[in-house]
């Protein structure tokens, strides 16, 4: 049985108490009662208390990140791996806690079996281990994992993929129009096909699919750090609900995505249609907004767009995107770079302009307009303009206009955009300027905190502003609170309706911490939160990656450059891993299996959680009634946060901007997909003879270089050579690096392998003995003029016999293509040879590659009985022999029993062994074995 517990204080000069941990049970919940003199008591409570420890910064966070050559391999494959441990933080991290450690590397298939485990691998002094494993030939297909783990203190792991793959050749893309949509007018999507080597697919089928659904999200600018505090989380400007217009031009950061919106449609299809390509490899599809403006005219509509296209070699590849017809032109955002000013500071006004969409509307013409509010009679805010600029965004959607502070007071900053004449967009701002004799008729909320910058470094003085409409309003603050427990505490007396503060900053601050303000008046408690961001500029390196050509020939050698920066822009000499891949493996795994560096080890953050307190009453839902007493039903939000229609309360929307950026985004997913069509080209006279020898391609490779360190000079540069395989494709450069103090950073380059006349081989993967194929050649044309192409096929070995390969001549219209086909048999098992040639006397092309046939045939057991009767000393079975087999893979086994529980011993072992995956396997060798046990 427990007891109440009583805790006597009194109050300091502040009207503050403060308990030490201990001088309580958490167990126990707790009210508490302040009275003073005969004055009625004021009390709060009726919940748990417990404390939650700022986190142990000085310990740091064990944090690891795994590195593959590329995505996706095949069977036999060799992978090549890099993983780096360390432990980071911003104040005492412990540099050395993973470094030459000894730890264990496992591949695991996807049933998490242990395919390849090394042991005893070392890691190096930046706590960084590299290995390669190659997958066994016989591997089963699916998602595979690569861990490198010390003991059981940290492990890091890469995923990666395992398959049979032919790899795409050309991949396809959906853009949007490059001016605004507008709900109920007319617009055209442009659908766009380009093969890796870069010529656009010219000859082929597009079918289109578009359906349609609703949006409701309004668009807001990106910042630079949002992939660490979340979007908006940089947001300087309070909300000001008091000014009769807010709701027209007022602003707040955007919802977490998982936020309920107030309004849906159910996505429904719109158009279904093939469209044709033109010489460009674009496809146009006009769609009619109109449809949506009469049955969804209060709603901005989403079409989301599907293309498939069928090239000339009958392989289908798919692309996705979608356009946004918007109620309005185009969004407009205005924000400042302070929070607030002080009379003949300069300030920059920033003015974004973009669809819904977010893509940036360029050359949009309007005047900002700069107004001073005043207060007139019965609360009445007026406006007084004050001074005006022409503007014109760029080609980012963006105005930055600068200019000095005016005099002391409220301002409006208004930014009035149209594009060609059109209908105007509006976005606006508040700003205070402060100076000497602030009016006490300036409007505020019930309390709030401003910043005076985005972002501040450690040392730096952050200067707050506490703003409330009540005069001379006493307000707690509770500062550097980390993960809902600070470092300090301290009342103020704001001096009319606002004060600024100083708040000196450090390293314990990083990367953000949260100021929490309180106030009491008008009988109600009063909160606001203001969350101070120190990113972590110095963590970051800029890596970047120059090709010495942007474009090369099959078997070519260039150079790449490596160039490593640090914030400042000075170089940074280190290590760094490289890995040059073909890029087709993304449009099959949909994109890379390793995720930004960066984001890694360098996306965690302080959190904060409010206790919401509003007034004396529980926190908790439900009334105050007695024990089995009827209660009062819940009118609106419930407690869960749901409306009792679907809405959703998580209290003031001035807390909830803040707190918004605790959530993280999700992840859009992509993937690619095949099928078939065909095309033609008609023979013509014979070209001319090619005096120089035609190059054959057939060293083919998915992987063209992997460095697992690349050291870099003095200058933080460093050049690495490079010579091409025959592939025609883009290929990807990925480079990581991380330094001393986890320092990271990672770039990115393409570099495209191209042909003016090249050939393109056309074969399935396999064929099995008996099969007929055709085997095509698909010839594309990039030059200038028209070619007369002599195109033939060649067959090394009997396995293949070429019902028709006679050489073929057509004419090729300039940047354009032709397919030729050739009937061929598959004979028997083994591997045959095809090379495809293509001349047009003064440039030609061939590819040769091997195409496996496989026996038209499977392992086959054949089983019989006979029973020898009592008095009988012999039986007779008789069997087949099949005349098409394989000797030495035949074998005839005669199990004799004297007994039926002999025959059924036989068979135990091969139940025992096989590796059941459920019940009821389980039980067909469990039952067996108890039978024959048995008996």
């Amino acid at each position: 049985m427990s007891f109440p517990q009583r805790i006597s204080r009194t109050t300091d000069a502040d009207g503050k108490v403060s308990l030490k941990n201990g001088e309580w049970p958490e167990e126990y919940q707790w009210l508490a009662v302040a009275k003073k003199g005969n004055q009625s008591p004021a009390f709060l409570g009726f919940q748990s208390l417990y404390t939650r420890g700022a986190s142990p910064e000085s310990e740091g966070h064990n944090m690891s990140y795994g590195i593959s050559d590329r995505p996706l391999y095949k069977p036999g494959d060799t992978v090549h791996l890099k993983f780096y441990l360390r432990n980071v933080g911003y104040f005492q991290p412990d540099e050395n806690k993973y470094a030459n450690r000894e730890g264990t590397l496992v591949l695991s298939n996807g049933r998490g079996e242990e395919v390849i485990k090394i042991d005893k691998l070392k890691t190096n002094a930046l706590g960084a281990v590299e290995s390669e494993v190659i997958i066994p030939k016989d591997a089963m297909l699916g998602r595979w994992s690569a861990i490198f783990q010390i003991g059981s203190e940290i492990a890091a792991i890469v995923s990666l993929s395992v398959e049979e793959y032919r790899k795409p050749e050309y991949e396809v893309q959906v853009d949007a129009p490059s001016e605004p949509v507008k709900l109920g007018e007319k617009f055209t999507a442009t659908v766009k096909a380009t093969y890796f080597h870069g010529a656009p697919v010219r000859n082929a089928n597009v079918e289109v699919i578009v359906k349609r659904s609703s949006i409701s999200d309004p668009w807001f600018p990106g910042g630079r750090w949002d992939w660490l505090y979340g979007r908006g989380s940089w947001w300087l400007c309070s909300e000001a609900s008091w000014h009769p217009t807010w709701s027209r031009w007022g602003c707040l950061p955007p919802n977490p995505p998982w936020w309920r919106r107030d309004r849906w449609t159910p996505e429904e299809l719109v158009l279904k249609t093939n469209v044709p390509i033109r010489a460009d490899g674009t496809a146009q599809i006009e769609i009619d907004t109109a449809p949506a403006k009469a049955t969804h005219g209060d709603l901005d509509a989403k079409y989301s767009i599907e293309a498939r296209v069928v090239d000339a070699s009958r392989r289908q590849e798919r692309g996705t995107g979608s356009v946004i017809a918007a109620r309005k032109p185009f969004e407009v955002v205005l924000w400042t770079d302070r929070g607030y000013a002080r009379t003949g500071q300069e300030i920059v006004a920033n003015i974004s302009a973009a669809t819904l969409a977010g893509k940036a509307v360029a050359g949009a013409k309007g005047k900002l307009t700069i107004l001073k509010l005043s207060i007139g009679e019965n609360g009445r805010v007026d406006e007084q303009e004050t001074q005006s600029f022409d503007i014109t965004t760029d080609a980012g959607g963006m105005v930055r206009q600068r200019f000095a502070a005016p005099a002391n007071g409220q301002y409006r900053l208004a930014a009035s955009l149209s594009l060609d004449d059109g209908a105007a967009t509006e976005g606006a701002a508040i700003l205070n300027v402060h100076g000497d004799g602030d009016s006490k008729d300036w409007k505020f909320g019930p309390l709030e905190l401003v910043a005076d910058q985005e972002t501040y470094a450690p040392g730096e003085t952050l200067k707050l502003r506490v703003n409330s409409d009540q005069e001379n309003a006493s307000v707690w603050l509770f500062l550097h609170i980390t993960n809902s427990s600070g470092r300090e505490a301290k009342r103020i007396q704001l001096d009319g309706k606002s004060l600024e503060v100083e708040v000196p900053l450090d390293a314990r601050d990083m990367p953000n911490m949260f100021i929490e303000g309180v106030s009491v008046f008008d009988a109600k408690v009063h909160t606001a939160m203001r969350q101070i961001l120190l990113p972590p500029i110095s963590k970051l390196i800029d890596v970047s990656l120059t090709p010495a050509k942007d474009r090369v020939k099959p078997r070519e050698k260039s150079a790449l450059k490596v160039t490593l920066r640090d914030a400042e822009g000075k170089p940074i000499k280190g290590t760094a891993v490289l890995t040059i891949y073909d890029k087709s493996l993304e449009a099959i795994t949909g994109g890379s299996n390793v995720g930004a560096i960066h984001e890694n080890f360098w996306s965690w953050k302080n959190t904060y959680s409010s206790s919401g307190i509003e007034n004396s009453l529980p926190f908790s839902p439900g009334n105050l009634a007695l024990r089995y007493a009827l209660e009062m039903a819940i009118l609106g939000p419930n407690h869960s946060g749901m409306g009792l229609l679907g809405g959703m309360s998580l209290g003031p929307r001035r807390m909830r901007g803040e707190l918004d950026s605790t959530f993280g985004d999700a992840a859009p997913e992509a993937m690619a997909m095949k099928s078939a069509g065909k095309s033609q080209a008609a023979p013509q006279g014979e070209p001319p003879s090619n005096s120089n020898p035609i190059l054959v391609r057939k060293d083919f490779a998915d992987l063209l270089k992997w460095s697992g360190e690349v050291k870099v000079d003095a200058e933080g540069n460093a050049e690495i050579p490079l010579e091409f395989p025959d592939n025609l494709t883009t290929w990807k450069a990925r480079v990581w690096v991380l330094g001393k103090g986890t320092q990271v950073g990672e770039g990115t380059a393409e570099i495209i392998t191209s042909k003016e006349l090249l050939v393109r081989l056309q074969a399935p993967r396999f064929l099995v003995e008996r099969d007929e194929s055709v085997l095509s050649a698909v010839v594309q044309n990039d030059h200038d003029s028209p070619k007369t192409v002599k195109i033939s096929l060649e067959i090394d070995g009997s396995n293949i016999s070429a019902i028709d390969t006679a050489p073929q001549t057509v004419e090729i219209a300039a940047r354009s293509e032709a397919r030729v086909d050739w009937r061929v048999k598959a004979m028997k098992e083994g591997e045959a040879t095809l090379r495809m040639k293509a001349d047009c006397g003064d440039d030609g092309d061939a590819v040769e590659r091997k195409l496996p046939i496989r026996v038209h045939g499977m392992s086959r057991q054949d089983a019989w009985s006979r029973t020898v009767a009592p008095g009988e000393n012999s039986g007779k079975i008789q069997i087949d022999v099949p005349e098409q087999r394989r000797p030495d893979q035949s074998l005839l086994t005669v199990r004799f029993s004297p007994t039926i529980a002999g025959a059924v011993v036989d068979a135990i072992p091969y139940l025992a062994d096989y590796p059941h995956g459920c019940t009821e396997q389980t039980l067909n060798r469990f039952v067996p074995a108890v039978i024959a046990q048995k008996c």
